[in-house]
């Protein structure tokens, strides 16, 4: 068989002489850091080295897009060099390098080692001109995927069109740094194999249009952050999908990092297999349902199975991950997941850093592998890019049991702006077997939530999830974003 794939967006920064095409000059230039800059600008190219008061001397720099390569990487020299380009009137910054901490008013973008030689020797050839245009995330991306069966051909020739495509209406949302750069993964499978890893950036919040290849299964995946274990470097907040097959011409949704975030039973979570109870549990899965994987030492926490008095029958210390062994009889037991989550920076994971959830299930002996039913809860907040809502405004939402659950007869929630003080919130039996809950305002807090669900077999759930969503903005970064 012989294959193929390749992934496309708009790239986050282009430049190009007035009248030509960006890729005449071959430049690979990106958002710097953080910063997100959009907008187009047009000035004359100037090289001013590292920046020195000597390089800067007698330089007309107003409305200039000047070339700058810092000799430090140090906020302490580099960002008064920043200050004086700015009073000088500098239209965009052209930085290669690193040791900058400070990205506004004066635009500035990335410019990549390879391409700062090209723009040295153009200027060299001559006075350059540039217009630079810079977008927030592609608003479209493409994975795209071909495999010829059989005998290798000589050659292959592919072509691809929109309408023939699948459309992901894609949302993906951050609890982090806005602005800080991400990656959504996508790779097809073969008979088990992964075949193709693709990627496609984005800048958080974001929404974009993903064409994806129909009729090949396509698994993909994005996370929130990496974090150090001695030497290994883990990401921190992986989320995946199951295998999907789309179909060519449909449009599809996708809402990635929603809050809040929660365990999310599947058809494997848990098990009972002749007289073992199988947990294979995806603890801090986003609200619409993707999986989610251990993060080794950021995740801590218990696992433990109690009969229905209370009376512990056997624990661990691997949240969401067990093997219980039970008497044969048909009995109802009190499944507890405590699972904390830190990855060793205050900036890593902000929301969903304690999910305690307390099942209420009954489980027999089973010839064969059997799912367990258990109470799962499908949260919908209307919260913004940022898993927020505004610090002044109630938060009025649904919940309710997942699709094809048993209906959940009795639903109670607090809320809790300091993780220990419970105040009761407004819930309402709705349409379609959901609950309507409203949250007053909160003012500037991580809002927590704790909710209580029985169904109509009698299973339960108790759900506490601590900084569940934002009630304004009440992170360390936000006096800077306004």
């Amino acid at each position: 068989m012989l294959f193929g794939g390749t992934s496309w967006q708009q790239r986050e920064i282009d430049a190009h002489e007035p009248g030509g095409k960006p890729q005449d000059l071959g430049l690979q230039l990106s958002q710097y850091s953080i910063y997100r800059w959009t907008g187009s600008v047009t000035g004359k190219v100037t090289d001013i080295g590292g920046g020195t008061d000597e390089e800067l001397a007698g330089k007309d720099l107003k409305g200039a897009i000047v070339l700058w390569q810092p000799t430090k990487s140090s906020p302490s020299v580099n960002n008064p060099i920043y200050q004086k380009l700015t009073d000088a009137g500098v239209a965009l910054i052209l930085y290669q390098g690193y040791g900058l901490s400070v990205y506004k008013p004066t635009p500035i973008a990335a410019v990549n080692a390879e391409s700062m030689p090209l723009l040295k020797d153009r200027l060299a050839q001559g006075p350059l001109t540039l217009t630079v245009d810079g977008v927030d995330t592609s608003p479209t991306a493409y994975f795209l995927f071909h495999k010829s069966d059989g005998a290798i051909p000589a050659g292959a020739d592919w072509y691809d069109r929109r309408a023939d495509l699948a459309r992901i209406r894609t949302t993906e949302r951050t609890h982090g740094y806005p602005g800080d750069p991400k990656g959504l993964y996508a790779w097809t499978t073969w008979h088990g194999l992964r075949l193709v890893q693709q990627m496609a950036r984005y800048r958080v919040p974001a929404a974009q249009d993903v064409y994806v290849t129909p009729g090949v299964p396509w698994t993909t995946a994005t996370f929130h952050y990496q974090y150090d274990v001695g030497d290994a470097v883990f990401p921190l907040g992986t989320l995946l999908t199951a295998p999907t097959v789309y179909e060519a011409g449909r449009t599809y949704a996708d809402d990635w990092m929603s809050a809040p975030f929660n365990p999310a039973p599947g058809d494997s979570s848990v098990v009972r297999d002749g007289d073992k109870l199988r947990v294979a549990f995806p603890v801090f899965s986003d609200a619409a349902g993707h999986q989610s994987e251990y993060a080794p030492q950021a995740d801590q926490g218990t696992t433990v199975l109690a009969a229905d008095d209370g009376t512990v029958v056997d624990r661990n210390d691997r949240p969401g991950q067990a093997v219980f062994d039970l008497p044969r009889g048909d009995r109802w037991y009190r499944l507890t997941i405590d699972a904390q989550r830190d990855g060793g920076d205050p900036v890593t994971w902000q929301l969903g850093t304690r999910v305690t959830s307390e099942w209420r299930l009954r489980s027999g002996h089973a010839a064969h592998a059997t799912p367990a039913r258990l109470v799962d809860l499908d949260y919908d907040l209307p919260l913004s890019g940022t898993n927020s809502v505004g610090a002044k405004d109630d938060l009025t939402y649904t919940v309710g049991a997942a699709k094809g659950d048993r209906p959940v007869t009795s639903l109670k929630v607090w809320y809790a702006t300091d993780g220990a003080t419970w105040h009761r919130a407004t819930a309402v039996r709705g349409d379609a077997g959901r609950w309507k809950v409203t949250v007053p305002a909160a003012g500037t807090a991580k809002v927590s939530l704790r909710t209580t669900a029985t169904d109509t077999s009698g299973a339960a759930l108790t759900e506490t999830l601590t900084d569940a969503y934002n009630s304004g903005c009440p992170d360390m970064w936000c006096d800077e974003q306004g």
